[in-house]
């Protein structure tokens, strides 16, 4: 039976609950959500803190916590301790064949590799009750669709606009962003789509869309 114990917890003024930490068998591990599932870290803390110690369980039980959170292993240091590389077979056979021309040809197939992860594209879904369809990426906030909308993976976005805190941002805040990188920078932007029940906020969000589908031609004409 795993022995498994919170050991800490950080939470930010502005987020809530961050991250936490607990030990299985000695080993430490650190739980950090990944973008849109901040709202799940805490059911995972629970599950972590009282049900595993109770049943005997694994924090790895789980439902679906690989698709959810970042977990890291971490050494005395409290540093994430990485795992060694796995070689590919193919790159093995190579290792083999090619003896001093390695370095050379495994740098080009993990530049291989990266280059086709940076190509995947997201489809984001911003909504604060909504559950995102299949295949879509669901965000809260806007910070966080602006963040992926940033590393220029996002083929498509859907927007709500009254996510329960206007201080933190509306789903409008997203479409400026759009409209302004998209007029200064020569952003890309993503097929918009608008989700939102509130009427008016919809014309305003629509208004938006042409504005940036206007930057948009004026850059392709330039280019």
């Amino acid at each position: 039976m795993p022995k498994v114990q919170v050991t800490d917890t950080t939470k930010y003024p502005d987020m809530g609950l961050a991250e936490f930490k607990f030990q299985e068998d000695g080993k430490t591990y650190r739980v950090r959500p990944k973008p849109g599932s901040y709202d799940r870290l805490g059911k995972f803390l629970n599950y972590v803190k009282y049900v595993c110690p109770k049943s005997g369980t694994s924090p790895f039980t789980y439902p679906r916590w690989q698709e959810h959170f970042e977990v890291d292993r971490l050494n005395q240091a409290g540093q994430p301790v990485r795992k060694p590389e796995k070689k590919p077979p193919e790159a093995i056979q190579m290792e083999l064949k090619l003896g001093s021309a390695t370095r050379v040809v495994l740098s080009y197939m993990r530049a291989k590799e990266a280059e086709k992860t940076a190509q995947q594209t997201l489809k984001v879904y911003l909504d604060d009750k909504r559950s995102e369809p299949t295949g879509w990426e669901r965000v809260y906030w806007p910070d966080e669709a602006i963040e992926l909308l940033k590393t220029g993976r996002v083929a498509e976005i859907s927007l709500d606009h009254d996510l329960g805190d206007d201080q933190r941002g509306t789903g409008y805040d997203v479409i400026k962003w759009i409209e302004e990188a998209t007029a200064t920078q020569g952003f890309d932007p993503p097929k918009i789509h608008i989700h939102t029940d509130n009427a008016s906020a919809r014309q305003k969000m629509l208004q938006g869309v042409k504005s940036i589908e206007r930057f948009k031609a004026l850059s392709d004409q330039n280019s």
